[in-house]
């Protein structure tokens, strides 16, 4: 009898364990960071930039039967975050685990506001949340550098600049220290595998003294990390590269692997030569970072250094900022594609250059001379715009305003206040005295009030249409930028050219719609034939509107849904098999006459050069004239290229009658360019007259962007920095391969390149028979309705479209023999 009692608790506990095993979840959240890691480990949290793409970091431990290891789970990650308008944005990444697994899962997002939350989907089960996290975003104007594979110890302190010689205050350094960040990670496991998970990075320093980090970032289960970052510097990115000797060849590895395409034109040889010089003192680094003390201190060691320059070096391979001698360059820049890679010939753990007493200014001569300035330092200094005009904001929240202009015509507020008297007049006191002295019968009114209001909405609905007009209406932009320069022969022939282009668009709907956006780049623009399956941009996403202390503008509707990122499905019914690729929008609402801007990036190869360049640049006077450029140039775009100029050390030319279209000599185009033609970037080049075509007006003035895509093209050498942000696009910004020309006397074996930079004529009319005409064909063709990878053609656009297309070519100079 005694036992029964046992026995039947026994049963109920073996009933009800599977219950409560089932009940468990499937798995928890460990830790949720955003953004890559600070200096400061135990803090925790991470730091990114508001308006541009950052990784999100999620681990997660798996439960006693695992994730996702049963079909019918179909686990996945949902990372949600809004736009600049509050509507939602969504990314989405499957997962799966093993038992009691744990494991960290890498997705990517855009945030408009800072708040980003992450949701862990299980079919059959209530979402999973995380902990509250203490992610910080940036700053607006912030700037990012990122050391990756090992901490450089005295960076966060030297991101704090001098001023006069003198500390500022403690509210200035307060402000500082929120806008900029030293960043790391040290696991090759957690790069990013797409190359806009550096979006936010102003400068990468990819250290060489943790051989294991090397040997694992080169092997070929991290083939995908390294493409990302090889990717993101050829986009624009800057790089810096401490060379440790120990190390070297492990570096040399990861420097050529196969994801560097093209080729890296300079890296350092795998190992220092036995007969390479040692320099016992840095005299030259020290004038270099422009400090008064030795390297290395009194009574140490020196700082070993590293042998930088190859066996096969020609003059104008590589910029040489820093050297001992010819053969024993200290500090050197490559240029790769439209970024840059700086080579140090020494390791900045070296005990020699971490005990030396200008290291710290060393560091920020290397962030003055390397990262970007763009709206950096902006504080006490007067808003002073480019021209003399007082401004504020950002270069690209003046591009939106710019877009944001439609010749859509606007009801005057009197004819509305009008209109709005009469309605209250019909459904007040006209109603009543109609109703009780006229038919006498008051309760009429629950017929003859909601009869009233209607037929005014649709009066005023039908009204709207018939003066706004009931077509989609879109404001296009086009940046195409050309490497002929990167991937050359011995005779300065490109053997591959690189295209890459940024699309900034604002489309203005005339109904209520969610719509499907995508980018096509259009090879027909640049000579080469059409492809069989339309190529895709690897970047779509919303454009930001950053103004002068915050971001974005203005909410929009609660009601608004969601919408997704990528080609697959937005059914949570249906299963995730892979990761979001943001390639193009799904599903994003846009209310009755209202815009909204996207942009978009991508990047492909050329069959042909589009332009054929034979050109020279001169160090003495040829008959008498002050040559600098003389040669010929034809094009092989489909269309004229108007508003020429070529960029040439730091200075512009312009070249008169532009470069037409077509075939043979009559497509040829003579220069000479005489130093008495020159013109500063700033006073020359972006003051130039229309000369692209007439174009469309509305109440706000003539339609034309051109001014602030050509202060994005080259921010800093405008004179912007620090007076108008450039916060979303630094890396469009091509200043830096602007310097200044030395001395006729002075032998310059510096790469001798120069910079094209031309436009289209404005084209406007129906967006589809601009998108069809084959004769003018567009740089990139717009998607509404479709993806071009989906695998379906595209939809036809009804509406109108004013395109502009701006584009920059690099192009290599020959020595003329003089």
């Amino acid at each position: 009898m005694r036992i029964r009692p046992i026995a039947l608790f026994v049963a109920i506990v073996s009933l009800a364990l599977p219950a409560a095993v089932a009940a468990q979840p499937p798995a928890k959240f460990e830790k949720v960071r955003v953004g890559f890691q600070p200096y400061n480990q135990a803090a925790g949290f991470g730091r990114y930039k508001v308006g541009l793409w950052t990784p999100v970091y999620v681990t997660l431990t798996a439960g006693p039967n695992g994730l996702g290891v049963r079909p019918e789970e179909k686990p996945y990650l949902k990372i949600e975050t809004s736009d600049f308008e509050d509507v939602g944005t969504i990314y989405r990444l499957p997962v799966r685990l093993e038992p009691n697994e744990t494991a960290t899962f890498i997705g990517y997002t855009k945030t408009g506001t800072g708040d980003i939350k992450v949701e862990l989907h299980v079919r059959g089960r209530n979402p999973i949340y995380p902990p509250p996290e203490r992610d910080q975003p940036m700053d607006l104007h912030g700037h990012v550098y990122l050391a990756l594979g090992r901490r450089i110890s005295e960076l966060p302190a030297a991101l704090i600049p001098k001023k006069d010689g003198k500390d500022r205050d403690d509210f200035q350094l307060q402000q500082l220290g929120r806008q900029r960040a030293a960043l790391i990670e040290d696991d090759a496991d957690l790069l990013p595998k797409h190359w806009f998970g550096y979006d936010g990075v102003d400068v990468v320093i990819l250290s060489s003294d943790d051989g294991k980090f090397l040997t694992k970032l080169a092997d070929r289960d991290h083939a995908e990390q390294l493409k990302a970052l090889a990717q993101w510097v050829r986009r624009g990115g800057r790089l810096i590269v401490p060379v440790a000797k120990q190390t070297q060849e492990r570096l040399v590895n990861v420097l050529k692997q196969g994801v560097w395409q093209p080729p890296i034109p300079v890296v350092p040889p795998a190992e220092t030569s036995e007969k390479f010089p040692r320099p016992e003192r840095l005299t030259a680094l020290e004038n270099w970072a422009v400090v008064n003390f030795a390297l290395p201190n009194p009574g140490e060691k020196a700082p070993v250094v590293a042998q930088l320059q190859p066996a096969k070096l020609s003059p104008g391979d590589w910029e040489v900022e820093s050297q001992v001698n010819p053969e024993v360059p200290l500090i050197a820049r490559v240029k790769y594609g439209m970024g840059q890679i700086i080579y140090f010939a020494f390791s900045l753990d070296d005990p020699a250059i971490a005990q030396w007493q200008g290291q710290h200014d060393f560091l920020r001569k290397v962030i003055e001379k390397f990262g970007p300035k763009a709206g950096q330092d902006r504080i006490n200094q007067p808003n002073m715009g480019f021209g003399g005009q007082r401004e504020s904001g950002d270069v690209t929240g003046q591009l939106y305003n710019a877009l944001d202009n439609f010749d859509v015509r606007v009801i005057p507020f009197g004819v509305v206040a009008v209109f709005i008297v009469l309605y209250v007049l019909i459904v007040g006191p006209l109603e009543f005295v109609l109703l009780k002295y006229v038919f006498g019968r008051l309760e009429w009114t629950w017929i003859t009030f909601p009869t009233v209001v209607i037929g005014v909405s649709i009066i005023a609905y039908f009204g709207a249409y018939a003066l706004k007009g009931q077509d989609l209406k879109i404001n296009k932009v086009d940046i195409v930028d050309i490497d002929l320069r990167t991937d050359v022969d011995a005779k300065l022939q490109p053997r591959s050219v690189r295209v890459q282009g940024q699309t900034f668009l604002m489309v203005l709907s005339p109904r209520i719609q969610s719509y499907t956006v995508g980018i096509e780049p259009n090879p027909l623009f640049w000579g080469d034939e059409k492809p069989a399956k339309p190529p895709s941009a690897d970047l779509v996403s919303w454009m930001s509107r950053p103004d002068e202390g915050r971001f974005g503008g203005g909410g929009q509707s609660f009601f608004r849904k969601p919408y997704y990122y990528g080609v697959q499905s937005i059914s949570s019914i249906e299963p995730l098999v892979e990761e979001t690729r943001p390639t193009g929008l799904q599903g994003v609402p846009i209310p009755v006459w209202m815009a909204k801007a996207f942009g978009a990036s991508w990047e492909t190869h050329a069959q042909t050069p589009p332009i054929v360049a034979d050109l020279a640049y001169h160090q003495a006077p040829v008959g008498g004239k002050d040559l600098r450029v003389s040669g010929t140039i034809r094009s092989n775009f489909a269309v004229d290229l108007v508003d020429v100029w070529l960029f040439y050390a730091d200075k512009c030319y312009k070249i008169e009658g532009g470069l037409p279209a077509g075939k043979g000599e009559a497509a040829v185009t003579k220069v000479a360019l005489e130093d008495k033609d020159a013109n500063a970037v700033r006073a020359g080049w972006s003051a130039d007259a229309n000369v692209a075509g007439e174009r469309p007006s509305s109440g706000q003035g003539a339609y034309d962007p051109t001014l602030m895509v050509k202060q994005m093209m080259f921010h800093e050498a405008l004179g912007l920095a620090g007076f108008v942000g450039n916060h979303a696009n630094r890396r469009l910004d091509l200043s830096w391969r602007l310097y200044e020309r030395p001395g006729d006397a002075v032998k310059d074996v510096r790469p001798r390149d120069a910079i094209l930079v031309a436009r289209t004529r404005f084209q406007g009319g129906s967006a589809e028979t601009l998108t069809r005409d084959s004769a003018t064909p567009l740089p990139t063709n717009l998607w509404l309705g479709g993806l071009p990878e989906s695998g379906s053609s595209r939809p036809g656009l009804n509406g109108n479209l004013n395109q502009d297309t701006y584009i920059r070519i690099l192009l290599p100079l020959k020595p003329a023999g003089n």
